[in-house]
């Protein structure tokens, strides 16, 4: 048995002897070759495809993070916007005056007007013009005296901690006085509307 192997390798070893260098050269690389695709198709290959796949996963995770980061962004933003809206919307509600307090506003409103040095011709609440959640309170108002004491009164209007607006000044020389004039105006103050449902109002009915 060992003889027969001995004389198979010697043939082939004599077989490889009688072949040209070119023949011997392109057996060579032809092994190479065989043994190259070997390892690729049945090592690299698998290995190649599911490193593809990870980076197609990694990818796919990596996108949903930045689209989850823009939209954390944003609601960052939004949650931003909203509260600054929330202060200003409380700096406002503190402005407006609830029902109950709308006569010493309007005592204040008179007030000013008086400590102003001026005479009241017209005082006279107008109906009130609803909004959204508040309402307009427009008070029709003549008053006579100088120019100094207009100014102060509107001053005194502006500075009250509550919003009031003045609408269609109008100033008109006293035909009688020359010093005098009148001066008529509305001014429109605000009361808040408390919303229909809220426990409050259900309490009151």
């Amino acid at each position: 048995m060992k003889n027969k192997n001995k004389n198979s390798i010697d043939k082939l070893f004599d077989n490889i002897s009688e072949l040209t260098k070119l023949q011997r050269i392109l057996i060579f690389f032809g092994s190479i070759l065989i043994i190259t695709g070997v390892f690729v198709w049945f090592l690299y290959m698998p290995k190649y495809n599911e490193i593809n796949a990870l980076k197609e996963e990694y990818s796919a995770v990596d996108a949903k993070i930045q689209r989850a980061k823009i939209k954390a962004r944003k609601l960052e933003k939004l949650k931003k916007e909203w509260e600054a809206a929330q202060l200003r919307f409380s700096v406002v509600m503190e402005a407006l005056p609830e029902k109950k307090e709308i006569p010493t506003l309007l005592t204040n409103i008179s007030q000013s007007g008086n400590s102003s040095g001026l005479q009241f011709v017209t005082f006279k609440p107008q109906k009130e013009v609803v909004k959204d959640f508040y309402a307009e309170l427009p008070i029709t108002i003549s008053v006579t005296g100088g120019y100094h004491n207009v100014g102060v009164f509107l001053d005194l209007l502006a500075r009250l901690n509550r919003i009031v607006t003045i609408r269609d000044l109008r100033l008109k020389q006293d035909s009688k006085n020359a010093d005098v004039i009148i001066t008529t105006f509305q001014a429109v103050t605000y009361k808040f509307i408390e919303p229909k449902n809220t426990p409050q109002s259900k309490k009151k009915k």
